[in-house]
């Protein structure tokens, strides 16, 4: 039987802080399609990082704006 594929999603975003990061990795990984989420603050876009078992950019777009984090798809 074949295994679904994962997908892997990618944001930049206006995160400012680690705790910014914390809280938003929190209410990914509450979402039962998430498997992982990594963050890239280094770089200048702020990436966001998420491998999930479907397409959720909409679910995290609107996880990200009620946290107040300004997200884009990459």
């Amino acid at each position: 039987m074949m295994q679904p594929s994962n997908v892997i999603l990618v944001f930049k975003s206006n995160i400012g802080s680690e705790q910014q990061a914390f809280a938003l990795r929190h209410h990914l990984l509450m979402l039962q399609t998430v498997l992982k989420c990594s963050f890239d603050l280094q770089d200048t876009d702020k990436v966001v990082r998420i491998v999930a078992t479907q397409n959720i950019e909409n679910e995290v777009l609107a996880t990200m704006s009620r946290l107040g984090i300004t997200g884009e798809v990459m």
